[in-house]
C-alpha cells in the first residue's frame, strides 16, 4: 500500500507532502488565495504520471540492455469536460535505438503502473479523526 501524509504549513493553503523519506511543497496560485510556493495538486498528479512513465521506460530499457540516454515526458491535464479528464502525453526517448526498439519502448510507456491505476474504477474512503 502507498501512503503519504499532507500537512498544512504557514500560509493560507501551503502544504508539505511527505512519504517520510522526502517532501515536496503543494499550494495554489495567488489568484486562488495561495502563495504559489509549491506544485498545485493537479500538477502533482500530472507529475506523478509523467515520472512513472519515465521510470517504467528506463527500467525496461535497463533490464533489456537498450541504450536509452534519457526520457522526457510532458503531461497536460485537460479537465475542460465535465464528464471526462484527458491526460495528454508527449514522450521523447533519446538514445541509440533502432526504430523497433523505440516503438517497443513507447508501447511499454502505455503500461506504466500509475496509468493502469488511474484507468481503474476509483473509490474514495475517508476516516475523520
Amino acid at each position: 500500500m502507498t501512503s503519504v501524509t499532507v500537512r498544512s504549513i504557514e500560509g493560507d493553503y501551503s502544504c508539505e507532502v511527505t512519504n517520510g523519506r522526502c517532501s515536496v511543497m503543494s499550494d495554489t496560485d495567488v489568484r486562488n488565495g495561495g502563495q504559489n510556493v509549491g506544485f498545485r495538486p493537479h500538477e502533482l498528479l500530472a507529475g506523478a504520471l509523467g515520472s512513472c512513465i519515465s521510470i517504467w521506460v528506463r527500467k525496461y530499457a535497463h533490464d533489456h540492455g537498450l541504450a536509452v540516454e534519457f526520457v522526457s515526458v510532458d503531461i497536460e491535464l485537460d479537465r475542460s469536460s465535465p464528464d471526462e479528464v484527458v491526460f495528454k502525453k508527449s514522450i521523447s526517448i533519446n538514445g541509440d535505438l533502432t526504430e523497433e526498439e523505440r516503438k517497443r519502448l513507447y508501447r511499454v510507456a502505455e503500461t506504466c503502473p500509475l496509468q493502469k491505476t488511474l484507468g481503474k474504477k476509483l473509490t474514495f474512503e475517508v476516516e475523520c479523526r
